[in-house]
């Protein structure tokens, strides 16, 4: 279940990141990448360590992927 609270919430964060533009766009920016970062520690707690197929399925952008520290 917590899984699949924390991917709608990625989900929907991504979404209002894709939908918003200007003013504003570094919070959207940053509660997005908040809630990649917890879908992501919460897939890594159940052992599932591979995150090439999220980025894709999900939509991630490059620009929330930095700041989670990935290349």
């Amino acid at each position: 279940a917590a899984l699949g609270r924390m991917s709608r919430k990625a989900q929907a964060a991504l979404a209002a990141l894709r939908t918003h533009e200007g003013e504003g766009r570094a919070e959207v920016l940053k509660a997005a990448s908040d809630a990649v970062w917890c879908f992501f520690v919460q897939r890594e707690v159940m052992g599932l360590r591979n995150r090439v197929q999220i980025v894709a399925d999900y939509q991630i952008p490059r620009e929330v992927m930095a700041r989670l520290g990935a290349r």
